[in-house]
């Protein structure tokens, strides 16, 4: 009986311990680098990794940024930045640069995605692009359900609009609940 009791409680105590939730902390920063407002800059830094909470991680982090021209409520085009990269606890930080073809009024969307599934870039870019707003909504409304049914294993922990007149001179912040 005590077996059963000490068996019990480990599994339960592993269960927990595997599909708890764990906040993650990024910081985004997008700078122009002319006067013109064609060049930019954007800087990721990962101050608390979502890989670094489980035991059983390889310590890194698989991630994707998506940067779109963005007006709300039309589709959003080709993205001005797709990028995967990889940030573990010796690399915390990347920095990016991109060009906007055009000085206009459209602002900018920026997704953070950390990839778990085996999917190409390709394939997720273009669930993104479809459902960015349904994603924006779910996201703002922390429906991590609602994300799953749309990404499936990959995460988004982040998402921000910056406007194109006048990009984030601050750190954007954003933190995400991730299940493990």
């Amino acid at each position: 009986m005590n077996f059963l009791r000490i068996v019990f409680l480990a599994t339960t105590l592993i269960c927990i311990g595997c599909k708890s939730q764990k906040r993650t902390t990024e910081q985004v920063t997008v700078t122009k680098n002319d006067k013109n407002g064609l060049s930019y800059s954007l800087q990721i830094m990962a101050n608390n990794l979502s890989e670094d909470m489980s035991r059983f991680s390889t310590k890194n982090d698989e991630l994707l940024l998506l940067v779109y021209d963005y007006i709300e409520g039309e589709v959003l085009t080709k993205p001005l930045l797709a990028e995967y990269f990889v940030l573990d606890s010796l690399i915390r930080l990347r920095d990016f640069k991109f060009e906007r073809l055009a000085k206009d009024d459209k602002n900018m969307l920026v997704f953070l995605l950390e990839v778990d599934s085996e999917k190409s870039v390709v394939e997720i870019e273009s669930v993104v692009r479809q459902d960015y707003q349904i994603l924006l909504d779910a996201y703002h409304a922390k429906d991590w359900k609602g994300i799953k049914k749309i990404l499936g294993d990959d995460d988004v922990l982040g998402v921000f609009r910056s406007k194109s007149t006048s990009p984030q001179r601050s750190p954007s912040r954003f933190s995400g609940v991730k299940y493990l």
